[in-house]
């Protein structure tokens, strides 16, 4: 059995390599909203770490200027006047497309300091500032570069902040997990996962929300396994603070924060039990803290008449919550939900086949099934049931948060719902959960056969959706037709000159050291990086499963 510091190592390694590959070869501004949090980490830097007003604020000249000189995607084109999408964009002669490239590169950086006209509105600004805070030092660093060399760096650095989420996540697998085989499969599930793509390569603050949830779920097991501490509440609240500063959606957490504040006081509550005393300590430690850190953020959207999240379409709907759900196509809207957690290719919205969602969603029913048999009749090499519940609980509110917020979009008169790829914020636990319900099914000598084929699964889909559907649509060699449905590559289109063509597209509006070579190599690194982690899954059906207490000191 490989050793758990190498495991860890190379899952990490594999996972930034990846990512790392995304952040290169997808399209400038093709990541959700990524133009529009790119301008605030710009509007950040240039107001010394200034909150923006997000019903004021405007995006500068200079992303302006960018959108209406690369390709974008449909949806931007919706709202913003003049740009143009990829089938357009590929059909103008070459000598337009070199001159728009060149411009590109030679932004002037004077135009940081104008306003867009027409007015973008800076909307990204109603999120949490604690990311865009972590980006400017970044930013400033490289206004020597061009912009397209300071999308990738920022892109970088947020493919390093979210893999960070794979030794946090490790750190509390081990806690939780009996046999380090289960926890290994959770961890190539965390890795593996085709719709988390879309969230750690781009700008934008899910990166560090994958990460801030890892840390909090980690600092909430510790809290119900030790002994009640002052500075267990404080690592605690710290750790609830900071999430809430990157995303408000960490708001659906509460009930986590009162299960793990609360048990610790009920399980010590004689009267005269010192224990009893600290677990009160630990509470209000915890409590104290996390409003210490964040409150104020969540105090200045009521005092500036926002709804306390600060989400504009929130505040704008005008009908109360009840109405909203009630008035919800809700089989539409968890399609919708479950669809885009799936995979959904960046912000062109670039789907896979239907069977693909349909086996996830079947491998995801059959986990939670088994997560429920193992709290009915627990198994004695799986998790302990408070472990599991508090695995659990954050998921069932934060499914429900996406929920509601779904039916409040539905309610404004775009009529949109809200998208799925919300969820991994909690990705270490949905990992879990899915390693401890798909191995409570199979026989004891097979047992890790399932995480093994859905891991296939996910390989599949990402693989269809990157290389048949995405990369193809952004090189030009696929586009839409006149219903707007889009074909995906055939394997003949990739014959003389295909591949070469599709490298070389991509590699337009690039920095210059993303060279149609360079992205060839970081295809190799990223199908050699993909095939070793799917080597250590599929090696799991093949052992047994190996205490915790046999793995070397880490």
């Amino acid at each position: 059995m490989i050793k758990t510091r190498i495991f860890v190592s190379v899952v990490w390694v594999c996972f930034t390599i990846r990512g790392v590959f995304f952040a290169s070869v997808f399209p400038l501004w093709e990541g959700f909203d990524e133009y529009a949090h790119f301008a605030v980490i710009q509007y950040f830097s240039a107001h010394s770490g200034r909150l923006p007003d997000p019903e004021s604020a405007n995006t500068s000249a200079h992303v302006a200027e960018s959108l209406r000189l690369t390709p974008v995607s449909p949806v931007i084109t919706s709202f913003a006047p003049n740009l143009t999408d990829y089938d357009t964009y590929w059909r103008l002669p070459e000598a337009e497309r070199t001159h728009r490239a060149a411009q590109l590169k030679a932004l002037p950086r004077e135009l940081e300091a104008v306003d867009a006209t027409p007015r973008l509105g800076l909307y990204e600004a109603q999120q949490a500032p604690l990311y865009y805070w972590l980006m400017s030092p970044v930013y400033r660093l490289t206004r020597g570069c061009s912009l397209l060399t300071q999308v990738w760096i920022l892109r970088f650095c947020s493919v390093l902040i979210a893999s960070l989420a794979i030794p946090i996540a490790y750190l509390w697998f081990k806690r939780i997990f009996p046999g380090r085989s289960q926890m290994y499969a959770a961890l190539g599930l965390l890795a593996l996962f085709p719709g988390m793509t879309f969230s750690i390569y781009r700008i934008g603050n899910e990166c560090l929300a994958i990460a801030a949830g890892s840390i909090l779920l980690y600092a909430a097991t510790r809290v119900l396994d030790a002994t009640p501490s002052l500075g267990e509440g404080l690592r605690f609240g710290v750790a609830f603070g900071l999430a809430l500063l990157t995303k408000a959606y960490f708001l659906a957490l509460a009930p986590l924060a009162i299960l793990v504040l609360a048990a610790p006081i009920f399980l010590n509550a004689r009267p005269g039990v010192t224990k009893g005393n600290a677990a009160w300590m630990q509470a209000f430690a915890a409590i104290g803290s996390s409003v210490a850190v964040a409150s104020w953020w969540y105090i200045a959207n009521v005092q500036a008449g926002r709804s306390i999240t600060g989400e504009q379409v929130a505040s704008g709907a005008g009908i109360s919550a009840l109405q909203a759900m009630a008035n919800t196509p809700w089989p539409a809207a968890i399609s919708f939900v479950t669809n885009s957690y799936i995979y959904l290719g960046n912000w062109s919205f670039l789907d896979v086949r239907s069977w693909m969602y349909t086996l996830v969603k079947a491998a995801f029913f059959a986990g939670g099934a088994g997560v429920l048999w193992q709290m009915i009749r627990p198994a004695s090499d799986a998790p302990a049931r408070r472990h599991i519940l508090a695995a659990a609980l954050p998921c069932v509110t934060f499914v429900a948060a996406v929920c509601y917020t779904a039916a409040i979009n539905y309610a404004t008169p775009s009529h949109g719902f809200t998208f799925g790829y919300y969820l991994y914020g909690l990705a270490p636990t949905q990992a879990a959960l899915l390693a401890i319900g798909l191995t409570r099914w199979s026989a004891r000598t097979i047992r890790f056969a399932p995480v093994a084929l859905l891991s296939l699964i996910f390989f599949a889909i990402e693989t269809y959706g990157t290389w048949f559907r995405m990369l193809p649509y952004y090189a030009g060699l696929v586009s839409h037709d006149v219903t707007g449905r889009m074909p995906a590559l055939h394997i003949g289109q990739l014959s003389e000159g295909g591949l070469a063509k599709l490298f070389l597209n991509l590699a337009a509006n690039k920095p210059p050291f993303l060279t149609p070579e360079a992205l060839i190599s970081l295809a190799g690194l990223y199908f050699a990086a993909t095939g070793v982690l799917l080597a250590m899954i599929l090696r799991l059906p093949w052992i047994r499963s190996i205490p915790q207490e046999q793995q070397p000191p880490v």
